[in-house]
């Protein structure tokens, strides 16, 4: 990503995307901490635990998500953008543009996804 509209989109698509995220955030905690049920029996309590589980479970990959998305403006802004956090190497074009905030290059990826 060498041209400056290039990155100004880029820069763009990521604030975005942060934007809902954080949204999303907001959104996820202000229901966990309403998500009461006045006099519940078993089955309340139960459904309540596992909806529970779920929205956490949502908050938590938002909030990575976000950190991913921070991370890539921030490099963005160093003039660090599209390489991979790893190498060092360019990151795939393709790769950018279906994941803009990607840290890693595919083989790098793949590395870090292989259990060892």
């Amino acid at each position: 990503m060498e041209h400056a509209t290039d990155l100004e989109l880029v820069r763009q698509k990521l604030a975005a995307h942060r934007a809902t995220l954080l949204q999303n955030i907001a959104d996820e905690q202000e229901r966990l901490g309403r998500a009461r049920t006045a006099n519940p029996d078993r089955a309340d309590l139960a459904d309540a635990y596992i909806s529970r589980e779920r929205r956490s479970a949502f908050l938590a990959r938002n909030e990575e998500h976000l950190e991913l998305v921070e991370a890539a403006i921030k490099r963005l802004e160093e003039g660090q953008y599209g390489l991979c956090t790893r190498c060092g190497e360019p990151i795939q074009a393709e790769r950018l543009e279906v994941l803009p905030e990607a840290p890693l290059c595919m083989e790098c990826q793949r590395k870090a996804e292989t259990p060892r």
